[in-house]
């Protein structure tokens, strides 16, 4: 099984979802985009995409014209059925992609938030509420024929599906390591002071919710490689 993971900046990477892939004997196949944007060849032999994070947004082509490359991968990947898992910016490019609006918040969200699945999902779980983390300062509509399957207060948009494509406007993928560079990023200290967010109570964040957050995040992963697998299957039996 190939899944390609799909990097926007460096310090946004899969974190504690490369470790959990490879514990599954996924080993995921790396892109830069920033220094190597990706083609839809990337899809030939791929049973799946992950999109991850980046501090631009994603109308920000004109600064960032890897963005477009991986718009263009995103379309794709949703036209061949491939599964796509989108992480905050993958997110958003995600919903641009299908045909939605992405914006800047008039408020950024950074924090541990509850959010509340909507319905019973193979990668989130059962309906019901959960902590996660969010750090985003843009935000999406659902695309057109997708269904949201998460919501929050402050962004009501947290999650969606569109066939065999997701978008997650939270972070269920950081680990101790990533966090703590993010919070030393000097470009960070300006979103936070503005917010007033504490910096180490953010990070304590991550043990205060630990069980819950790593169950999370296993679910989410396993989830997205079983949906891989079942897709391969079909594919298979349809090419039969």
């Amino acid at each position: 099984m190939r899944i390609v993971t799909v990097l926007n900046q460096e310090s946004c990477h899969p974190a504690r979802f490369g470790e959990l892939l490879e514990e599954r004997g996924v080993t995921p196949t790396r892109v830069n985009a920033w220094l190597d944007p990706p083609a839809e060849e990337l899809l030939d032999d791929a049973g799946g995409v992950i999109v991850l994070g980046g501090s631009m947004g994603a109308h920000d082509e004109a600064d960032h014209p890897h963005l477009t490359s991986v718009l263009g991968l995103l379309r794709g990947a949703h036209e061949r059925r491939t599964p796509v898992l989108g992480i905050c910016l993958g997110s958003q490019l995600l919903a641009k992609a299908l045909g939605a609006k992405t914006y800047p918040m008039t408020a950024s969200e950074i924090g541990w938030f509850e959010i509340e699945v909507e319905c019973d999902d193979p990668l989130l779980g059962p309906a019901g509420t959960r902590t996660q983390l969010d750090w985003h300062l843009d935000s999406f509509d659902v695309p057109p024929g997708a269904r949201r399957i998460a919501r929050g207060r402050g962004c009501t948009n947290q999650a969606f599906r569109a066939g065999n494509s997701y978008g997650l406007q939270f972070h269920p993928e950081l680990d101790e390591a990533t966090m703590a560079a993010w919070l030393r990023a000097e470009s960070s200290r300006a979103d936070l002071d503005e917010l007033g967010v504490d910096p180490q109570s953010l990070f304590d964040g991550l043990e205060r919710h630990r069980a819950e957050y790593v169950t999370q995040a296993r679910r989410i992963v396993q989830g997205f490689i079983d949906l891989v697998d079942r897709e391969r299957l079909a594919k298979s039996t349809t090419q039969a």
